[in-house]
């Protein structure tokens, strides 16, 4: 007769009061058959996903045939899976990290098992660090080069992200092969104005840390003085020069809409604007200016023709 056959696949075993083990048996009605169960000096503790008070998981031997059985266990996330004949999905699965380590046996509680061809591989240790990338989009990230005024990250490890850190503000994620950190600007998850270290860790451990700069600050931007650069005042003017300044290096900038590139440094000019030039015509002009974090400064000025 197979009535309620089973065995059990003992692991994490540092005493015979400390242990887990997964038991397979064709009872799966009650509360000790047919589970993943932990015990930890006290009675037995059941913590399959699949118990739901009254049933668990399909019954995992239901003749006197051989069965491949495979249980996968995971010490860093605390997964455990139990898979029978090569099915893809695991029959039962627990998360549990009491006891990151120890030996495996093979027994049963009411029955004769036989065991043969037992392998126990220790999976390679996971030694790469998480991978960290800003995403893109002005929705996400607006600046470049390490420099932005708002910032979105995309994480990614094969052993799944765990946690992070910005400027030492832990934040916890859900471990997932992909993660997120959207929308870092001054103030929000530690961020700060200025630098700022985000450091990465996935379950195993490893770590990646990236350094960014925030700014929030927009350029300056004067007009010159002196004859030869400007002629007017009040922003009115028949010539009008401006001097551009930004701590976080001048980028870009446009004049009605025209593009001009700078070259990236923290004092920049923009001289002899006048009809016709740089995009800039006879009356209302508008002027913006670009740090490399995206920070934009708008100066409107008029204007007049050469005898104006």
């Amino acid at each position: 007769s197979v009535n309620n056959r089973d065995v059990i696949i003992v692991f994490g075993w540092k005493s015979d009061t400390e242990y887990y083990y997964a038991h397979l048996s064709q009872d799966n009605s009650i509360y000790p058959h047919n589970g993943i169960f932990k015990v930890n000096k006290a009675d037995r503790e059941r913590i399959d996903d699949q118990w739901d008070g009254a049933v668990g998981a399909p019954p995992a031997v239901t003749d006197e045939e051989w069965h491949d059985v495979r249980v996968v266990r995971c010490v860093d996330s605390g997964d455990i899976a139990v898979y029978v004949d090569g099915l893809d999905a695991p029959l039962m699965t627990a998360n549990d990290k009491t006891f990151p380590e120890g030996r495996v046996g093979f027994g049963s509680f009411d029955n004769f098992g036989r065991l043969r061809d037992l392998s126990v591989t220790a999976a390679a240790t996971d030694t790469t660090a998480p991978a960290a990338t800003v995403k893109s989009g002005a929705e996400f990230t607006v600046g470049r080069d390490g420099v932005y005024s708002k910032v979105s990250f995309k994480l990614h490890d094969e052993g799944k992200i765990d946690r992070l850190t910005l400027n030492g503000v832990e934040k916890d994620l859900t471990d997932n092969v992909w993660s997120d950190l959207n929308h870092v600007k001054p103030g929000v998850f530690g961020a700060v104005a200025g630098a700022n270290t985000l450091v990465v860790y996935d379950v195993a451990g490893n770590a990646a840390t990236l350094k960014f700069t925030l700014d929030v600050t927009a350029p300056a931007v004067t007009v010159k003085e002196g004859g030869q650069y400007t002629v007017g005042a009040n922003g009115s003017y028949s010539l009008v020069s401006y001097k551009l300044n930004d701590g976080g290096k001048v980028d870009r900038l446009t004049v009605n809409g025209v593009a001009k590139d700078l070259t990236d440094n923290v004092w920049s000019d923009l001289n002899f604007v006048k009809p016709g030039a740089f995009g800039a015509k006879v009356g209302a002009n508008t002027l913006v200016v670009y740090d490399v974090a995206g920070n934009a400064t708008t100066v409107p000025f008029t204007l007049t023709g050469a005898g104006g």
